[in-house]
C-alpha cells in the first residue's frame, strides 16, 4: 500500500486497513466513524460482531433487539410472548399522520398516546371503530413508587369489587410514561398480550396453551385483537362455529374475518420471533405446531 492509498484508507474509516470501510455508507456520514457504536443510536441498534449495526431492519436484529431488552424467562411463557411482541412490532417507526397522532404508535411496541394514558382495560375508540385498550394501571398513593412491580393492572370494575367501592381513596392511576422508553415499551407490550391472555380466565373459554400463543401472536399488535374480540366475537358471538363446548374454534374464526391477510401475517413474525427465542433458551410451553402453522398459511380444512 503507498502513502496515497494509506492516508485515503484512514480518512475512510478511522484506521490503516481501508477494508474496514466496507460496511460505511455514503447516506450515512456517521457510518465511516468506526469508533462511533451503532452511529450514536443505542437504543435502537446493536452491533454483536463490531463490524456491522443490527437494527429491526433484518429478523436477527429484530430479535438481538428484543433479547437485550426483555431477559429471558425459565418458567414463564409471557416473557417469551412479550420478547416476541417487541421483535414483530419494533420495525414500526414513529412517523404519523398529524391528524391520528393520540392513535399512533411509537417507540420498541407501538404503543400510541392514548393507550398509555389512559386507564387500564377501558377502551380506546367505539367497538366498530377501535383503536386498542388502555394501559395504565394503579397505584397506591403513598407509595408513588414507579415501578411496574408494584402496579395493580386492573379495570375500575374490578378495583371495585376487590378494594370496594372507594378503592379510590387508596389508589390512584399510575404517572403516564414515555412508550419510546424502552423499558416502558416492554412493559405496556406485557400488559397489552397479559389483558387479552387472560380473556380466557373469564366466562366459558377453555384455553390451552396452544389457545393462548395464538391470542398473545395476535393481541401483540394492538387494536388488531383486543378483549372485545375474545368478547364479542368469540365468546357471546352469534355465531356458534367459533366456540364449541369451550374451546376456540380458529379455523372457522380466521377466514370469516375481514382482517384475515393481517391475521396470518401477525401470527406468522410472532411465530417465526418466539421460535428463534425459544432456542435461545426462553421458555415456550408445548404448542401445535402443526395447528399454528396451518393458520398463518390459510389451511382451514385440514
Amino acid at each position: 500500500m503507498n502513502d496515497q492509498e494509506e492516508t485515503s484508507g484512514r480518512l475512510a474509516a478511522g484506521s490503516g486497513d481501508p477494508r474496514r470501510a466496507r460496511d460505511a455508507n455514503a447516506k450515512q456520514p456517521m457510518s465511516y466513524n468506526q469508533w462511533n457504536y451503532v452511529q450514536s443510536n443505542p437504543i435502537n441498534y446493536i452491533d454483536p460482531t463490531g463490524n456491522l449495526r443490527w437494527g429491526c431492519n433484518t429478523p436477527w436484529g429484530r430479535v438481538a433487539t428484543a433479547k437485550r431488552y426483555v431477559p429471558a424467562s425459565a418458567n414463564d411463557p409471557v416473557t417469551t410472548y412479550t420478547a416476541a411482541g417487541i421483535a414483530v412490532q419494533c420495525q414500526g417507526g414513529d412517523s404519523h399522520w398529524w391528524w391520528e397522532k393520540d392513535d399512533s404508535g411509537f417507540g420498541l411496541a407501538q404503543i400510541s398516546d392514548n393507550q398509555a394514558q389512559t386507564e387500564y382495560g377501558k377502551r380506546i375508540g367505539t367497538q366498530d371503530n377501535p383503536r386498542g385498550f388502555g394501559l395504565l394501571c394503579w397505584v397506591k398513593k403513598i407509595a408513588k413508587i414507579e415501578d411496574d412491580c408494584s402496579s395493580l393492572c386492573k379495570t375500575s370494575d374490578e378495583m371495585k369489587k376487590e378494594y370496594g367501592d372507594n378503592f379510590a381513596d387508596i389508589y390512584e392511576l399510575e404517572q403516564a410514561h414515555d412508550q419510546k422508553d424502552p423499558k416502558w415499551a416492554v412493559v405496556y407490550m406485557r400488559r397489552r398480550i397479559q389483558m387479552v391472555v387472560n380473556a380466557c380466565n373469564y366466562g366459558k373459554i377453555d384455553c390451552s396453551a396452544t389457545d393462548k400463543f395464538i391470542i398473545a401472536g395476535l393481541a401483540q399488535n394492538g387494536p388488531g385483537f383486543t378483549v372485545d374480540n375474545m368478547d364479542r366475537s368469540i365468546k357471546t358471538s352469534s355465531n356458534p362455529a367459533y366456540l364449541i363446548n369451550g374451546k376456540i374454534q380458529w379455523k372457522a374464526y380466521f377466514p370469516s374475518q375481514n382482517n384475515e391477510y393481517e391475521f396470518k401475517n401477525q401470527l406468522g413474525l410472532f411465530y417465526r420471533f418466539a421460535m428463534m427465542l425459544h432456542e435461545d433458551g426462553y421458555f415456550l410451553p408445548p404448542i401445535e405446531d402443526s395447528f399454528i402453522q396451518d393458520l398463518i398459511n390459510g389451511r382451514y380444512n385440514n
